[in-house]
């Protein structure tokens, strides 16, 4: 089992493209099981902690119950598998929102390995309806092992997750790769000898095996050229078919949220970037949470960028609590230090021991500034109406008249609210622009006829929404153009990551995307779905 573990850790990186979700990380540091804030605590804080899958709803969305904790899972939630494959007994990680009541809204689910779990990687020897055997060791299949990847035949590789029972070992996921799948990456030569050189990656070094039909094109070897690889996958490891040599390094431009800035490096979208003095970094002024376009270069110590533009994120808050102080400067709201300047907005001519709600911005030392303060009225909360979706409809005046339809597909039924929007409603982040077709969530208090009169809305992408089924419609030749999968139109174009060949999908497909106002789908990801 071991020969195979030394080149899957690469494998595994190019399979991620088949496993349709990208995979969420969590921030540093894991506090375990924590404390839920009190009201004076920031809203949309979060949280972070493990346990036990104790059970699921079987649609998004929907409730589970993990480690005891009641946790809502949304269309918004990320995963870092498919949410299908994750079972009742499963460990994951969880981040949460936490709402104003203590309840949590799952922001993020890994699934991660548990105290029963094993994973390992190996021969498909034999293949059974009851049990497989891979690498010696007998994998038992059950209704509810997820088989992805290639189809599986005897001398193919498995990478098995499974969990030991007191009946064996019970596969609980599967990814095939076929014997003979190419994969190739770029890399610096570390060491050459007659059969095998040793390639250093951004994944970790890599051994490929050279044969007398490997091609080796473009400049002559040796130890320190870049070089670019293709190669088979064997039960033997990398076999190369074609090694491409060239003195400049290969290219990456990627782009993704900043989670932490040194001086000598950030990480963007989970991977480490290398700053150098000849990095031009462009846009706004960065910082964790903004987004960053990188354009660098591939070397076998991890990404070096070139060029970065930073684009700023909104750094807003909302703080929840008790006036305790009143200062021309400052207030202090259940302990937090709130500063106030000739912009902020005061509603409601709130007095020490009010409740209020302010909107504050985060400033790059920490501090709050806030934009507007509310005096929460003296109403039940229970009588607070949530909503979000497109905006379908827009009639202009004081109030505005918003219509906003959640036209969420395959899960769950459409809904509309009338939301009514005047100058006392905190529309967040300032000065974006609302249109018919902009995506809002936001809160307010109902009216006797089923409208709502908004009291803050926040402008927010779309959402990305998952899609799984029965193709019962596709394009009448290629993979672009309009499908329609489980009664869901998916949009593909030249920009869809398109996984595997669709003449093997034997009829089902999955994928995620980004939401349409017409509830059609404009695909990320597709690929073939187990069934």
């Amino acid at each position: 089992m071991k020969k195979h573990t030394i080149w899957f850790g690469l494998l595994v990186a190019v399979l991620a493209l088949t496993l349709l979700i990208p995979a969420s990380v969590f921030a540093a540091g894991r506090p375990g099981h924590g404390t839920l804030p009190d009201p004076g605590d920031l809203m949309n804080v979060t949280i972070e902690f493990s346990g036990q899958v104790e059970s699921k709803a079987d649609a998004i969305p929907g409730e589970w119950v993990i480690d005891g904790r009641t946790v809502q899972v949304t269309p918004q939630t990320a995963f870092n598998v498919n949410p299908v494959t994750i079972q009742v007994g499963d460990y994951v990680e969880v981040r949460a929102e936490v709402g104003d009541f203590g309840n949590l809204t799952a922001l993020a689910i890994n699934k991660v390995q548990g105290p029963n779990d094993v994973h390992f990687t190996g021969v498909i020897q034999e293949i059974t309806d009851a049990y497989w055997i891979v690498d010696d060791t007998k994998v038992l299949i059950t209704d509810q092992t997820v088989i992805l990847g290639d189809h599986p035949d005897v001398g193919d590789i498995a990478d098995v997750m499974a969990r030991e029972t007191d009946d064996g070992v019970e596969a609980k996921r599967i990814v095939v790769v076929d014997a003979e799948q190419t994969v190739q990456f770029p890399g610096v030569i570390k060491e050459m000898n007659d059969d095998s050189w040793l390639i250093g990656t951004p994944a970790g070094d890599q051994t490929v095996i050279i044969t007398a039909d490997t091609r080796i094109v473009g400049d002559t070897p040796d130890v320190g050229d870049m070089v670019k690889v293709w190669a088979n996958v064997t039960a033997d490891g990398l076999v190369a078919t074609r090694i491409q040599v060239t003195d400049i390094p290969p290219e990456v431009h990627f782009k993704g949220r900043i989670q932490e800035i040194t001086d000598e490096y950030w990480v963007v979208a989970y991977q480490k970037v290398t700053i150098t003095q000849d990095t031009v970094i462009e846009g706004d002024e960065p910082h964790v949470g903004d987004i960053a376009e990188v354009w660098g270069e591939a070397t076998a110590d991890g990404i070096v960028a070139t060029r970065i533009m930073v684009t700023a994120t909104n750094r807003f808050a909302i703080v929840r609590g008790y006036v305790e102080e009143q200062t021309d400067a400052y207030w202090v709201i259940s302990g937090r230090t709130v500063n106030v300047t000739e912009d902020t907005k005061i509603v409601g001519n709130p007095q020490i021991g009010d409740q209020v709600i302010a909107v504050v911005r985060v400033e790059d030392d920490g501090s709050l500034t806030a934009r507007s303060i509310h005096k929460v009225p003296e109403a039940p909360p229970e009588n607070r109406v949530t909503f979000s979706g497109f905006i379908t409809e827009i009639e202009e005046g004081n109030p505005a008249k918003w219509v906003v339809t959640s036209s969420y597909t395959h899960n769950g039924e459409a809904k509309t609210w009338v939301v009514w929007v005047s100058d006392e409603t905190e529309i967040v982040p300032e000065g974006a622009e609302v249109q018919v077709g902009s995506w809002v969530k936001g809160y307010g208090e109902p009216n006797e006829d089923g409208s709502v009169n908004a009291l803050g809305v926040q402008v927010v992408a779309a959402p990305r929404v998952s899609f799984a089924g029965e193709i019962q419609q596709k394009p009448e030749s290629g993979v672009v153009g309009d499908w329609v999968i489980q009664g869901v139109t998916v949009h593909v174009t030249d920009a869809t990551r398109v996984i595997g060949n669709p003449d093997n999908w034997d009829g089902y497909a999955q994928g995620y995307g980004t939401l349409n106002p017409d509830g059609s789908i404009d695909a990320t990801v597709i690929g073939p779905m187990p069934h």
